[in-house]
């Protein structure tokens, strides 16, 4: 590139989950809306085939900083992090991709922050991105913004840094939220696009007594009892079923059948696995979706999955169910991580992918 590139990050974690955040594992392919300088991130910062864990990454950085001439430091207080850093060409190369997905994926974690990635003394690389629940989308920067950043104390102190100064790193000040001055590159659809798309179909939900699943699996639900579903599923236009008759009616919406729905009262459980074609997204997966919802009302507790079979571009619902709540949101990297360890998911995935290619 040429070109060396300046990182400003600050995100904000509740304590607890800064260690969980720090386990998780990265993966870049689980964002489709990467700016130029990212567009195509093949990055081996640790020399490992496989995708690092978020402490991994803040590790190689701080070694980074071992090296003369270096500008780069990461602080950490409490829930906060902070790093500042100047990557030339390898560097950025190297963690720049991993570094953007891993600040992006915090707010899985309940962080919230912001993060800059400006061209050091240079206008060849400027976007900037809030770290906050389900709105992290990059978004490029103008020259004046990049101004304005150049003016805060923490870019001051790498300019400073970069000249062999040794001092610790100031306290963090930000201009005013960036502006969105330039549109984005064009993006492949990301897991919120709200075209169908095909998806492995995979969950678990149990209950306290056996009693409460037979109440639920007998009480009918239909999409329209709920109002706050993505897109996707908004307009399905399906009769209330109870949950027992689902699986019947789901079995027959392919030939071979392709998902199965399975009630098993007197274990006071339910689950469901199989494949749901981009044509039967919108219908079937807001029927099998309602159901697991109103599990919530009778005590129910588990997960449904709807996710793309395909690494890129990775797409897919989840709905979490919890005693008296049921919420559906759309999947981020760990909810694929997390499914590979999941026994139905793996299974439903071996079976029945394959119609989906």
């Amino acid at each position: 590139m040429g070109y060396d590139v300046a990182l400003m990050a600050t995100v904000t974690l509740p304590e607890d989950a800064v260690a969980r955040w720090k386990k998780h594992v990265v993966s870049t392919s689980a964002y489709a809306d990467w700016p130029e300088a990212l567009a195509s991130p093949d990055p081996q910062p640790l020399g490992k085939k496989t995708s690092p864990k978020v402490g991994a990454l803040l590790d190689a950085l701080r070694k980074r900083n071992e090296k003369a001439g270096a500008a780069i430091a990461v602080r950490e207080a409490g829930g906060t992090i902070e790093i500042a850093a100047v990557l030339s060409d390898d560097p950025f190369t190297l963690l720049g991709a991993w570094l953007a997905a891993a600040l992006r994926d915090a707010s899985r974690f309940g962080g919230r922050g912001r993060v800059d990635f400006v061209g050091f003394l240079t206008c060849e690389v400027a976007f900037s991105f809030d770290v906050e629940p389900e709105k992290s989308a990059p978004r490029e920067i103008d020259e004046a913004e990049v101004e304005k950043l150049e003016k805060t104390p923490q870019f001051a102190w790498l300019t400073r840094a970069m000249d062999g100064a040794r001092e610790p790193l100031p306290a963090f000040k930000w201009p005013k939220k960036v502006a969105a001055a330039k549109k984005a590159p064009p993006a492949a659809p990301a897991s919120g696009a709200t075209s169908a798309f095909g998806a492995v179909l995979s969950g678990e939900i149990r209950f306290p007594k056996k009693g409460d699943c037979l109440k639920w699996a007998r009480a009918k639900v239909a999409p329209a009892d709920f109002a706050d579903w993505p897109e996707v599923f908004q307009g399905a236009k399906a009769p209330a079923t109870a949950p027992n008759e689902l699986g019947f009616q789901l079995q027959d919406y392919a030939e071979p059948p392709l998902a199965f729905f399975f009630v098993q009262a007197p274990a006071g459980r339910a689950w469901t696995k199989g494949a749901l074609r981009a044509d039967a997204l919108s219908h079937w997966g807001a029927r099998v979706a309602a159901a697991f919802r109103a599990a919530a009302a009778h005590g129910g507790e588990g997960k449904l999955r709807m996710l793309s079979p395909s690494e890129a571009p990775r797409r897919g619902f989840i709905v979490d169910v919890k005693p008296g709540a049921a919420t559906v949101r759309e999947a981020m990297a760990a909810d694929w991580d997390e499914a590979a360890k999941d026994p139905i998911h793996a299974e439903a995935t071996r079976q029945f992918a394959s119609a989906l290619a």
